[in-house]
């Protein structure tokens, strides 16, 4: 495992992820530099070595119970990496002594068209994109890259046709 090993007082789940996987990233206030649980701990978070950095950085979530600061992440499909660091909104950093953390990112087995993510494209897949084009519903980030069919950047009804060709060809 290549993986920067964690800080003891920085873990997350799960432990090896994959592309459009949700990661949750903890912080142990009561060991890591940033102590204390009055102040709001934000985690500075981006990946592809610091691509696409969530501005402002978003507060992690304190939880009584297991005494952790806790962020949920989702991996884009075209992660390799995800980097963040931690601060207190104040200048004041935890950056694993200047390396950061970065965790390697596995491959996923998603298919393009497949929105629902059940391992089917089929007619579920285009009400949900419809849905979405008419401003129905709302698709995550890795459902959106999905139902861009045609890889345009754009979803639309060309993507549909396009989907709904490769469905009526199987």
């Amino acid at each position: 495992n290549i993986d920067m090993q964690p800080q003891s007082y920085v873990l997350w789940e799960p432990d090896n992820p994959s592309q459009g996987e949700i990661i949750q990233i903890k912080y142990d206030s009561n060991l890591g530099v940033l102590n204390g649980i009055d102040n709001p701990i934000h985690i500075h978070i981006g990946y592809n070595d610091w691509q696409n950095i969530i501005e402002p950085n978003p507060d992690m979530v304190y939880n009584p119970n297991s005494q952790l600061w806790h962020f949920e992440y989702e991996i884009p499909l075209d992660a390799y990496s995800v980097n963040f660091a931690f601060n207190n909104g104040d200048d004041y950093w935890d950056n694993n002594g200047g390396q950061d953390w970065f965790i390697l990112v596995e491959e996923s087995d998603l298919i393009l068209g497949d929105v629902n993510f059940d391992n089917e494209i089929n007619i579920v897949d285009i009400v949900l994109i419809v849905g979405h084009i008419l401003g129905n519903n709302e698709l995550n980030q890795n459902a959106l890259h999905l139902a861009d069919f045609t890889m345009d950047n754009e979803v639309n009804v060309v993507d549909i046709v396009q989907i709904v060709n490769l469905i009526l060809s199987d």
